[in-house]
């Protein structure tokens, strides 16, 4: 009977380690989504920061005449 409780606590053991370890890819697998994400963001603020730049140049060209 012992035996068979051992099995079970093991089992249980094993259930909760795959578990963690599903959990924990998951999060890596959110981090990477984060990750892309933030450096999309950041392309996208670089590309709106040259077309504000570009666009105050062309501004004071045409003011200037």
């Amino acid at each position: 009977m012992e035996y068979i409780g051992d099995l079970l606590a093991d089992a249980g053991q094993a259930d909760a380690m795959l578990a963690r370890e599903k959990y924990e890819a998951e999060l890596l697998e959110l981090r990477k989504a984060v990750a892309k994400a933030e450096c999309d963001l950041g392309e996208k603020a670089e590309r709106l920061r040259l077309a504000r730049k570009l666009n105050a140049l062309l501004l004071a060209k045409v003011r200037r005449g």
